[in-house]
């Protein structure tokens, strides 16, 4: 099953330490335009890594070369497990929540060896650019999120005795606090790869960063003469988390749909076809507003909102050839039933659809129909742990932007390298 192994990161330099909360980069979809601007106009920004503002994947790999050469990056001397905390709250909630993982390497599996499972398709043409990137740099900036077993948390006291000497440790833009500490003893982390040995990893955030790193290495492999399968193109850098912890939390993503050429009557006439229709009182918040039933949710106006439940009788109707796992989730229900029967945008056309959009911020959906940004936005409960890994050991896949597991993991806290020369493990 999942191997993994230590690597020597590449870091910034002891005297950039102070700076690590403006260097690192927490999730990009936080950002808007103006934050990232001022990212970029940090000359030593990790944004320069894991988003190149150039599409040129050589000019990366040249910045890489002379942080390499100058200092600003220095590779640790042992190879380690890095261990990784992120301490948290959920948006409108003051409880605090600390999300323990590890970032290590992981061979770079097909997705037909059913070792790494994904939950979501990659988009074609998303990938070339990656993978020039990855093959132009050999650098890996930012670990994808991986989902292992551990229900006795046998990992848990390893890892907190290494925090206990971080090599970060600070509060970055979003209000997390991110801590960053090594195990490099050989018999520690030989713990974490026999753990993993045995297990199948859901692949929780990354999938195109992944699919790249299996492209990267088919091309390494189809051009090299002596291909052993250790080379440092086999492997992945990840962030690997209990799949067992009460941090591991997912938000739910809303959609918000635009050019909807019906008026409000006739669309409140057709949603009633379908479901329930109620109306939400004007001196209801909205953002303490709960959705506790399956097939609910909140449906956003300009001006009003209602709550909407699909009518059970309806389900036989629904007409996508999809396994029952997947056909009985919020967000198919919501797609088929809504976005297709209603809005008329048939299911087939929804993935590449530009009158869909998403959120995860209810108050951005707000202000997006208030400024005739959007006419319609939907609002969606969180789907359960328990149902992602589900979906994925049936073998199947989500529908598009079902999770959104907080929060993401940063970019620049640590680069890993496939490059050959500094690829190392234990001999």
């Amino acid at each position: 099953m999942a191997e993994i192994i230590p690597f020597r990161a590449w870091r910034y330099a002891p005297k950039f330490r102070p700076q690590i909360s403006q260097l690192s980069l927490p999730a990009l979809e936080s950002y808007d335009e103006d934050n990232l601007s001022s990212r970029y106009r940090l000359p030593q920004n990790s944004i320069h890594l894991a988003l190149p503002e150039s599409p040129s994947p050589t000019k990366a790999a040249t910045l890489l070369d002379n942080w390499k050469s100058s200092g600003v990056l220095i590779q640790d001397p042992l190879p380690s497990i890095y261990v990784y905390f992120q301490h948290f709250n959920l948006p409108g909630s003051s409880n605090l929540y600390c999300r323990k993982g590890f970032i290590a390497f992981i061979r770079a599996y097909h997705w037909e060896d059913r070792v790494v499972l994904r939950h979501e398709d990659t988009i074609s043409h998303a990938l070339p650019n990656r993978v020039q990137q990855l093959e132009k740099s050999q650098i890996h900036p930012t670990p994808t999120l991986g989902l292992y077993e551990d229900p006795q948390d046998a990992l848990t006291p390893l890892m907190d005795q290494a925090m206990k000497t971080p090599l970060y440790d600070f509060k970055n833009d979003l209000g997390i606090r991110e801590q960053l500490a090594a195990i490099t003893q050989e018999k520690d982390i030989m713990q974490f790869v026999q753990l993993l040995k045995g297990q199948q990893v859901i692949l929780a955030d990354g999938h195109h960063r992944f699919q790249a790193a299996i492209l990267h290495r088919d091309n390494c492999k189809r051009k090299g003469a002596t291909h052993t399968g250790m080379e440092g193109y086999n492997y992945h850098m990840m962030n690997f988390t209990n799949l067992h912890s009460d941090a591991l939390k997912i938000l739910p993503t809303h959609r918000v749909i635009s050019n909807v050429n019906i008026t409000k009557e006739h669309l409140l006439q057709k949603t009633a076809l379908y479901f329930t229709v109620e109306r939400i009182p004007d001196d209801t918040s909205l953002e303490s507003f709960t959705i506790t039933k399956p097939w609910t949710y909140m449906l956003m106006l300009r001006g009003d909102a209602y709550e909407i439940s699909l009518r059970k009788e309806k389900f036989n109707q629904f007409a996508a050839t999809l396994p029952d796992t997947v056909k009985r989730l919020d967000i198919s229900v919501l797609h088929y039933f809504f976005v297709e029967c209603i809005i008329g945008i048939p299911m087939n056309e929804q993935r590449s659809s530009e009158q869909i959009t998403f959120e995860t911020d209810l108050i951005k959906c707000q202000e997006k129909l208030s400024q005739h940004q959007a006419d319609v936005a939907i609002i969606t409960r969180e789907i359960s742990v328990n149902t992602v890994m589900e979906v994925c050991k049936s073998g199947y896949t989500l529908p598009q932007k079902t999770t959104n597991f907080y929060p993401k993991t940063s970019s620049g806290l640590l680069f890993g390298s496939i490059k050959e020369n500094e690829f190392s493990t234990f001999p």
